[in-house]
């Protein structure tokens, strides 16, 4: 027996064990179960069966029934039985699976054998893109030979499930491709491998020798046309479907080799962050974008069936709607004793954490883009360009999940009006950036929340960095307030897209000022100030309840650094607007007193 064979084996054995443990705790847990405990510990089971699932396909065995155990049944009471004392009549028998699982993993060796190419597995749970499955079936049905649909956005939200939704119900369920071929592309091409793993479709044994790469494709085209011929059902359109999965910008080479080796009848699809990857390869392009509003509550609820619909819409809207993020979200809440407490629990570290990059985005401790975000994040970063990277983290230092345009970034960037555009449509074709679409005003753009925070968390391991950036951040948006004293009032209303960044800058301004006791920072006691000025008339005329704090602390900031900078002509300013402004809330005594110092 070879090694690495002993090796896996070994492994799996380790794996059994934590199943008999999983079934020993279900038995014991079950006793007094809600549903949702029961999804909890379901999961858990799947994940387990799984992994097994994955080892056995690494030591070349064939697949096991992978069933689950059924939902426990409920009495006239509508009370949950328990799985304890009831194991045997449930037709569950846990110990006959495992015991199944280990015979066959021991007793039978590997074996291979000529077979049809098939996709993986489904995705466990699938919710929320109904849309877009519909449409890529369209697409990918009525596609000609050697048809390439790239779907491509932004890493984690759900490029791959659903090319594997796609690949199962286009194989299994509508019949319409008789071999699906599945190469995981990834960072690290490695594209001799992929061909051969393809080629033992039809040989077990095949080993590639000394051939060149074309010679290689293609060897396994034929290999696979022959095969697919001999293995494989026939269908109406007796094509095949191709997915090339994470593809990026070196694994474009390994794109063009793969698709030599494609057999006759094929049609592509292939799933990419960049965009740019789709148009280098002539792909029609298919952008997956986050799921809103009632898509989000249903990928949710896939796994939170009983959980409160407006927490779990809070939750979807905190994390922008982002597949990975929501699925690892839930699964954190199903793994808690106390679903509910945990949801809200949930929701209310991502509203104090990610305005300032400090939630955790990790939502798992797995060690793979598909269960760790921020990894997930980690892969676009560090495809980046230095350069680029800097830019990147620049954008952590502006408002949270809000909307800026080109001069913005100039200044933050330091960069001309044409280098900014060009960086602007790279970081776009990169799925790092996005056009703004929740407004009219053309040129604008926008970044994911979740990604933004994570651009945050980065900038902010740099002290001097973030320093430099947020300075050139907040003299922009100063400059933008400017426009205050010199339009008309009633030509205010073209400043509205920018109120989210000066509202930020605003009270930034009075958080990092209120401890300075003296002229430490003149420079930003100076920034400071100049905010205040070019505020005030538009605080002066904000007489609504949700401006009232930020009013006064506003100008209560212009009165304590005019008085630092002891500019008495500013000083009497502040006194008189804030005057004014309890004169006109009918606060006359409070008013008497600004008069007097003024």
């Amino acid at each position: 027996m070879p090694p690495a064979y002993e090796s896996r084996r070994l492994q799996l054995e380790q794996l059994l064990k934590e199943a008999t443990t999983l079934k020993a705790q279900i038995e014991r847990r079950m006793a007094a179960a809600y549903p949702t405990e029961w999804a909890r510990l379901k999961l858990d089971w799947e994940d387990c069966l799984q992994n097994i699932a994955n080892f056995r396909a690494e030591l070349g065995l064939p697949k096991l029934p992978q069933e689950a155990p059924p939902l426990p049944k409920e009495n006239q009471a509508g009370n949950t039985y328990s799985l304890s004392g009831d194991a045997s009549k449930s037709n569950i028998n846990i110990n006959s699976k495992l015991e199944n699982v280990t015979q066959n993993t021991y007793n039978q060796a590997p074996t291979r054998q000529r077979t049809c190419p098939a996709p993986p597995p489904p995705p466990d749970h699938f919710g929320g893109r109904d849309l877009p499955l519909a449409e890529l079936k369209r697409r990918l049905k009525l596609a000609n030979f050697i048809a390439i649909t790239a779907l491509h956005g932004l890493g984690g939200i759900g490029k791959t499930t659903l090319a594997l939704k796609l690949a199962n119900d286009l194989f299994y369920s509508d019949k319409f491709f008789r071999a699906v071929l599945w190469a995981d592309i990834t960072r690290s091409p490695n594209p001799l491998s992929l061909l051969t793993s393809w080629a033992k479709h039809a040989d077990p044994a095949f080993d590639p020798g000394n051939q060149s790469l074309n010679q290689v494709a293609l060897q396994v085209k034929a290999l696979l046309e022959g095969v697919i011929g001999e293995q494989c059902q026939t269908c109406a359109s007796n094509r095949v479907l191709v997915v090339l999965d994470d593809v990026w910008e070196n694994g474009k080479d390994a794109v063009r080799l793969l698709k030599m080796a494609c057999p006759n009848g094929s049609t592509l699809l292939l799933t990419s962050r960049s965009e740019n990857v789709a148009i280098d390869l002539g792909a029609n392009r298919f952008s997956l974008d986050r799921v809103y509003g009632e898509d989000a509550l249903q990928l949710l609820q896939t796994y939170l069936p009983e959980a409160d619909p407006a927490a779990l819409s809070q939750l979807a809207t905190l994390l922008g709607g982002h597949a990975l993020a929501l699925t690892l979200a839930a699964k954190r809440v199903l793994r808690k004793a106390n679903p509910a407490r945990a949801l809200l629990a949930q929701i209310a570290e991502y509203q104090r954490g990610l305005p300032v990059g400090t939630a955790r985005l990790e939502l798992g401790r797995e060690e793979t883009r598909e269960d760790n975000l921020t990894l997930a994040f980690s892969y676009s970063y560090d495809d980046l360009t230095p350069d680029y990277q800097q830019r990147f983290r620049a954008l952590g230092a502006m408002a949270q999940d809000q909307a800026f345009d080109l001069p913005m970034l100039a200044a933050l960037w330091q960069a001309t009006a044409t280098e900014t555009e060009e960086y602007c449509d790279w970081l776009r074709l990169l799925s790092l950036l996005e056009l703004d679409k929740s407004g009219a005003e053309e040129g604008w753009y926008r970044m994911h929340p979740l990604l933004q925070a994570y651009a945050r968390v980065l900038l902010s391991q740099d002290v001097a960095e973030y320093s430099a950036v947020l300075v050139r951040y907040q003299e922009q948006v100063i400059e933008i307030a400017n426009q205050f004293q010199k339009l008309p009032p009633q030509e205010w209303g073209q400043l509205n897209p920018y109120l989210p960044h000066i509202h930020a800058v605003g009270d930034d301004l009075v958080e990092q000022t209120a401890a300075l006791e003296t002229l430490e920072d003149e420079a930003l006691i100076r920034r400071a100030q100049s905010f205040a000025l070019n505020t005030y008339g538009y605080l002066y005329r904000r007489m609504d309840v949700q401006m009232g704090v930020r009013r006064d602390k506003w100008l209560e900031m212009g009165l304590a650094t005019s008085r630092k900078l002891q500019d008495q002509k500013r000083e009497s300013l502040f006194l008189t607007t804030m005057g004014l402004v309890y004169s006109d809330l009918g606060e006359k005594g409070k008013a008497l007193e600004y008069y007097e110092q003024a």
